[in-house]
């Protein structure tokens, strides 16, 4: 992956956050919205979970499966799960792999729901609900020091697990804007 493909608030004049690879190919018009703003799948303007973003993520995956699309490594990681798909939890249709900030009363600062692994009678992915971060700290990735400590501490090379709170813990860089961060430098 080129050093000019790079994450959300790291960003270098002329970096492109995405990159076509051929002209061949028909695009939607959001994600040819995205592609001339050059706006990464971590900047997106759409609502993670939403229709759009969940289309968005469709469409980009698949491009980047065929080879047709770079991407930085924060998007990278975002295409590498069940991003873009649903699954049911206590009867609700439920955006796999997308992050959000917990409601209010939750314990937790953020959830996410996940891949159980069942099917229910209808044949549709069950959710795993995974809840990850005190309410009461800052996320302080941008500041090496504390960055280094976290990974020490959680042993982020390691997390591999997308159905524990540590996996998710370690990956909040790659949803910086829609977590509500002030950086999405990486654990």
């Amino acid at each position: 992956m080129s050093d000019e493909l790079i994450g959300y608030y790291e960003s270098k004049e002329g970096a492109l956050p995405m990159n076509l690879i051929t002209e061949n190919v028909q695009l939607s018009e959001n994600l040819q919205y995205h592609l001339e703003n050059q706006i990464s799948l971590s900047n997106t303007v759409f609502r993670l979970g939403s229709d759009a973003w969940m289309e968005l993520v469709n469409e980009m995956r698949t491009l980047w499966e065929q080879g047709l699309l770079k991407v930085n490594e924060n998007d990278e990681s975002i295409l590498l799960t069940e991003a873009g798909a649903t699954g049911i939890y206590q009867g609700k249709s439920v955006a796999l792999d997308a992050p959000r900030r917990a409601p209010a009363g939750e314990k937790k600062k953020f959830v996410v729901y996940v891949n159980s692994g069942r099917k229910n009678a209808d044949g549709r992915v069950v959710a795993k609900k995974i809840t990850f971060g005190y309410r009461g700290l800052k996320v302080r990735n941008a500041n090496p020091k504390a960055a280094k400590s976290f990974k020490a501490r959680h042993k982020c090379s390691e997390k591999s697990d997308k159905k524990t709170p540590g996996y998710w813990a370690c990956k909040t860089g790659s949803y910086a804007k829609q977590l509500g961060l002030s950086s999405s430098a990486s654990w």
